[in-house]
């Protein structure tokens, strides 16, 4: 007999047609926790070490079977088996050769939420782990049976289970699945741990493996808070196991089961995904989280809000880069010669922002007067919360309606210190000077790009002056290398309300009621942790950030999701 007949199976509707048993080897009722097994032997037991274990010389470095690595073999041995063997297999060997152990691929599959749900019930006095198809609303339990160590040592509260699959980066380990009442997900254990057994019908088809992953980007440059869906193409595209596994343990940003990747910090990463079909086969996303610039608020009507440092400088004081009008890298030497915007270097030739009829290459004109984002420096280097300023905007800076401005230095660097007149905050901006071949006037003007073509003379753009003098905002040719000061418009208008100044060490001023009351005594509005609108009903499963292990934020620890490392 292939053992089929002789035991009961649930099709729960997965893509690969996988049928799972309704209990594990060794078992009387989906309940009971059945037998243990180490990895690749066939008698029950409760307790191996290597000095006993089938398939070694004594040792976890002497291994004698299913070994892709020379240093865990003995003398060397290696085999290249990275699943088991049906007379390996305890699902194989103890029900019937028509059972196998699952590989990692139908693991995956069985735990993927795109396909069935978890939940915690009670049968027969045993609290279990339910796992339902989406597909059908078929499902099989999983008891908390436990797993032996290599001493004997029995772990009782959870459960685990083997695959067949090896783990081929280190031979003395193979995969299984591990869970208790909370969390169920893939994990590696040494091959002389005892687990149970939960069987699979061997498929009958034949195994269409995966070959290749393409992702929809390979480099994604974000800025803090920004989220991008990766997606991830399979080939072929009959695989029959196509899942796929993102990488979340991973520092910067977090990556949601679904390739779904959010930046929480500056820095540089890279995203691994990799097949459930093979391990080895992977793709790779690098990632960019830029760096997160200060700004000043000083209070003006249009809720501008001033960069505190030039692009390209970390103090407030220091120069920072140069670039030309409508071009984002800074280069060595800025000239009519190699500025992008224009054919042969021509100001008469222009590609780009053309407003008159002397300046288009064979009379081309765009009329676009502004910079768009593209061709924006601060937008193209600092993410697209920010951008050059127009105009406008330096003309309301230097507006002494609401602000002042004075010539001073700054550790040693001279420039124009510009204060508020509403709130007393101040931004400087250095006499950086302009460059050609060289860097020219630096310490005595500065010259600032606003994003503002000269309507009437498309060659030149609009440029802020400083000096020590004075200051002026005047049209200058667009291949100057000059500074440019990002800004970005965040104006919130918030509701007042009544604080009391306890007098805390602090200085923190506590509100006089809560959120949504209008008196002390009034109960107000009731939130979950981290949300900001109220709820008619608060559960789980409608948490913003995830469930209980599949949290998306606010998480440092990974058996609860994606650590991201945030803790307020």
């Amino acid at each position: 007999s292939n053992g089929v007949e002789e035991h009961e199976w649930i099709d729960l509707g997965l893509p690969s047609g996988t049928l799972w048993a309704t209990m594990n080897v060794g078992a009387e009722n989906p309940e009971d926790f059945g037998d243990y097994f180490a990895w690749g032997e066939t008698t029950p037991s409760m307790g191996v070490d290597w000095s006993t274990y089938k398939y070694c010389k004594g040792s976890e470095l002497t291994l004698t079977k299913y070994c892709t690595k020379s240093e865990y073999g003995f003398n060397g041995f290696t085999d290249g088996l990275t699943e088991l063997l049906p007379e390996d297999d305890a699902a194989s060997v103890n029900w019937g050769d028509g059972c196998q152990t699952p590989n990692m691929s139908q693991c995956y599959e069985l735990i993927n939420d795109a396909y069935t749900t978890k939940e915690e019930v009670w049968i027969n006095d045993t609290r279990v782990n339910k796992i339902t198809s989406k597909i059908n609303g078929n499902y099989i339990i999983l008891p908390p049976a436990g797993w032996y160590d290599s001493s004997g040592q029995y772990y009782r509260g959870g459960g685990s289970f083997w695959s067949r699959s090896l783990d081929r980066t280190e031979s003395d380990k193979a995969f299984g699945m591990y869970f208790d009442l909370r969390i169920l997900m893939p994990g590696i254990a040494k091959r002389i741990n005892c687990n149970s057994v939960r069987p699979v019908q061997k498929l009958n088809k034949e195994i269409v493996h995966v070959t290749n992953i393409v992702l929809s980007d390979t480099l994604l440059v974000l800025d803090v808070g920004d989220e991008v869906q990766l997606a991830a193409t399979i080939e072929p595209s009959n695989a029959t196991f196509p899942a796929v596994v993102w990488d979340n343990n991973i520092p910067y940003v977090t990556v949601s089961p679904t390739g779904k990747v959010k930046a929480y910090r500056p820095g540089t990463t890279t995203i691994t995904c990799f097949s459930t079909d093979d391990p080895t086969l992977r793709a790779y996303c690098r990632v960019i989280v830029r760096q997160e610039h200060d700004y000043v608020d000083l209070g003006l009507p249009s809720g501008t809000l001033w960069a505190t440092t030039n692009i390209g400088a970390d103090a407030p004081e220091q120069y920072g880069d140069y670039f030309a009008w409508g071009e984002t890298e800074p280069k060595d030497t800025y000239s009519w010669g190699n500025y992008e915007l224009c054919l042969g270097g021509y100001d008469t030739s222009l590609l780009k922002y053309i407003c008159d009829e002397w300046h288009g290459d064979l009379g081309y004109m765009d009329n676009i007067s502004e910079l768009q984002p593209e061709d924006d420096a601060a937008t193209a280097n600092w993410g697209n919360k920010w951008q050059m300023p127009s105009s406008e905007q330096f003309y309301e800076l230097f507006d002494d309606t609401y602000t002042t401005t004075v010539w001073t230095t700054v550790n040693g660097m001279n420039g124009r210190k510009i204060t508020s007149k509403i709130n007393g905050n101040s931004i400087f901006l250095p006499a950086a000077g302009l460059y050609y071949n060289s860097l020219e006037n630096s310490g005595t003007n500065g010259y600032y790009w606003s994003n503002t073509l000269d309507y009437g003379f498309s060659c030149w753009a609009m440029s802020l002056h400083i000096y020590q003098s004075r200051y002026d905002l005047m049209s200058e040719s667009r291949y100057e290398g000059r500074s440019v000061r990002p800004v970005r418009v965040e104006k919130v208008e918030r509701e007042q309300h009544d604080y009391v100044n306890l007098g805390l060490p602090s200085g923190t001023l506590w509100a006089t009621c809560n959120i949504g009351a209008n008196s002390p005594e009034e109960r107000g509005t009731r939130f979950a942790w981290a949300e900001t609108e109220t709820k008619e009903v608060y559960e789980m499963d409608n948490y913003k950030y995830g469930g209980y292990i599949q949290m998306e934020k606010y998480c440092t620890n990974w058996v609860f999701g994606m650590n991201d490392g945030t803790t307020m």
